[in-house]
């Protein structure tokens, strides 16, 4: 078994609220059978009071157990930003996802997601999904997948109580670049359009970059913008998020 716990996240997040396309690809790890298990548990929470009261708290975990060609994949995330009692940030997402590996070019899987963001005015967001995964590429410095599924989805807009449910294309090409030993690159672009109704359609493209400094402590980065043709009235069109920080784990 393997085990890993991070004990330090220091975060720098100049963002806005996004939708939370969930970059599986990023995620997956390389468990085996002598190895099935993997997990990560992230926890912060920050207090800042003097002219102005700021509290901050993130929680994040993700979980993966392998079983032969059978793989379960669990990830959460919950962040919270509150300023002179103004809520700057609550969102949300649970995300779980079974994959069955059927040849070395094809998975087939399946998900389901539940989340909310306060601030682009969702309410609630419920995802249903059944697809396939294609390995492109698969080598030692590069690899190329793409997915295509089903999805049907479920929203609530949080201001005007409007209630959508559509049946969605889900495609995603990612490629992973291993940049050397100690580095590498994953970058994920999502084209989610609406059944028949292609001008109805979500995009998204998230990078992310990982290095390693020493055994304990890695340098990551993140970036994820997204266009969604039918947000909320008074959501922009185009949102994103950058994310930097330091990880010391053991």
């Amino acid at each position: 078994m393997h085990e890993k716990f991070c004990w330090f996240v220091f975060l720098i997040f100049p963002c806005i609220g996004y939708g939370q396309i969930v970059n599986i690809e990023s995620l997956r790890k390389n468990t085996t059978d002598t190895i099935p298990l993997h997990f990560k548990i992230e926890a912060s929470a920050a207090l800042n009071k003097n002219t102005t009261s700021i509290f901050w708290m993130n929680f994040g975990a993700d979980f993966q157990w392998r079983a032969n060609d059978h793989v379960w994949l669990s990830v959460t995330d919950l962040n919270f930003n509150r300023s002179n009692g103004e809520t700057l940030l609550n969102e949300g997402f649970q995300h779980l996802r079974y994959n069955r590996n059927i040849s070395k070019v094809f998975d087939f899987e399946t998900f389901i997601q539940g989340q909310y963001n306060e601030a682009i005015k969702l309410r609630v967001r419920g995802l249903l999904g059944i697809g396939g995964r294609f390995q492109l590429m698969d080598r030692e410095q590069q690899k190329l997948v793409y997915g295509l599924s089903y999805m049907f989805e479920y929203d609530e807009e949080s201001e005007s109580n409007i209630v959508h449910r559509d049946h969605r294309l889900n495609n995603y090409l990612s490629i992973a670049l291993k940049i050397s030993s100690q580095a590498n690159l994953i970058s994920t672009t999502y084209f989610q359009p609406v059944a028949f109704r292609f001008s109805d359609v979500r995009l998204s493209s998230q990078t992310s970059f990982n290095m390693r400094i020493s055994d304990r402590l890695r340098f990551q980065s993140a970036f994820a913008i997204q266009y969604d043709s039918r947000n909320p009235e008074g959501v922009p069109p185009t949102i994103y998020r950058l994310t930097t920080g330091l990880v010391w784990s053991r």
